[in-house]
């Protein structure tokens, strides 16, 4: 994300500290990605509404807010959408914006290590969807952080439902479901410090990455009805998954370097959100994971360079076989393809956006592909029970 983030260190590409190491990152700029993207044009007035909705909804101080623009959230779903008309753009940018925070709670936030209140929340959320809720005041009193994010997501929900289609209603819940089933698993492996193997993690991640949703973002906010059939289609389903499995291995490629001096702090607060002083838990990323089954750093950099080059050249394939509908279906479909494969390249292109994976050396990064790494992580000696 970018913006003022100036407590991460830069990586060096000249020289690494005695406990560092120079690792060459996988190329995340290949195929599709690899031109700049096509952004709304109305993207920094958006992203000016919903910043102050997400601030108003959680009560952010001015330090706070000034990290929620720094985020920059709108700008990613401004480039897998760049036609929406723009009432219900609006609506997806709030969403993208809330969903990041939403999201944290799972992965490095209140809920992180808390599998009860995990469920609690969820089965809450799904509850609002189902019935008819007022969305609680951001003054009343006794609401927490996640009483807070959870009431955010009510008005939203309110403001979506008027809108969308009854499929459209209903491909948002099935996604939702499955993202916040993928969070609930996260939440109970961390809490019982879960060995994962390479393949379960895979699995996890992508349930857990939160790009299903998007699916149904790109239905609304381009008001398609495909039919249910044709999503439910295994060359779609397909298609989704390697999305998220592509989304989970940018971003732990992205968010390694930050995550790896992780020692499980689970304290969290909006202004905590874009920081260096947050404490991310590492436990879920990919490269952890590997490394925690023996392969080396750059072993496993290479390792998930292949992974991704390998769902690259297999999405491009499923697209050029999609079957045939018939003309006004295949239209549709060949709109919800295209920001599908938006996504992948807004996904990289956003990281390198910002300055929260890599400071002031995002530039520098994306052109050398060289970070300095821990040779030793924290992970590392809790795995050997250092």
């Amino acid at each position: 994300m970018s913006g003022t983030t100036d407590t991460i260190s830069t990586p060096s590409v000249v020289e690494a500290p005695s406990d560092r190491i120079i690792v060459t990152i996988p190329d995340l700029f290949v195929s599709f990605i690899r031109h700049d993207p096509a952004v709304r044009k109305d993207c920094e007035e958006q992203k000016a509404a919903s910043c102050q909705w997400l601030s108003d909804r959680l009560q952010m101080d001015e330090k706070a807010t000034r990290k929620l623009e720094a985020g920059d959230f709108t700008w990613f779903a401004a480039v897998y959408l760049p036609h929406a008309d723009p009432q219900r753009f609006r609506l997806v940018s709030d969403w993208t914006n809330l969903i990041f925070y939403y999201d944290d709670l799972f992965d490095n936030g209140l809920l992180k290590s808390d599998p009860v209140r995990t469920r609690d929340t969820v089965d809450r959320l799904f509850r609002a969807i189902d019935g008819d809720i007022t969305p609680a005041d951001p003054d009343t009193a006794g609401l927490d952080y996640v009483d807070q994010v959870q009431a955010a997501h009510d008005d939203f929900w309110l403001r979506f439902r008027a809108l969308a289609s009854p499929s459209q209603r209903r491909h948002y819940r099935r996604t939702m479901v499955k993202f916040l089933r993928g969070a609930v698993q996260q939440v109970q492996d961390c809490s019982e410090e879960y060995g994962r193997s390479i393949d379960e993690i895979m699995e996890r991640r992508r349930d857990s990455v939160g790009m299903d949703p998007c699916f149904a973002m790109i239905c609304f906010a381009y008001d398609l009805d495909i039919p249910d059939e044709v999503l439910e289609n295994e060359s779609i389903a397909e298609l989704e998954a390697l999305c998220c499995e592509l989304g989970g291995l940018q971003n732990d490629v992205v968010s390694y370097r930050k995550e790896e001096v992780s020692q499980r702090a689970c304290s969290f607060s909006p202004d905590d959100f874009l920081t260096s002083q947050q404490e991310e838990d590492v436990n879920h990323n990919i490269l952890a994971v590997c490394r925690m089954n023996g392969m080396a750093i750059q072993e496993a950099h290479d390792y998930i360079g292949d992974l991704i080059g390998l769902r690259i050249h297999r999405m491009n394939a499923l697209i050029d076989g999609l079957p045939y509908w018939g003309a006004g279906v295949n239209e549709q479909v060949a709109m919800y393809v295209q920001a599908i494969k938006d996504m992948i390249v807004a996904n990289v292109h956003w990281s390198f956006r910002s300055q929260r994976y890599f400071g002031l050396g995002n530039r520098e990064v994306r052109e050398t592909r060289v970070v300095d790494l821990l040779i030793e992580p924290p992970y590392m000696r809790r795995g050997r029970g250092d």
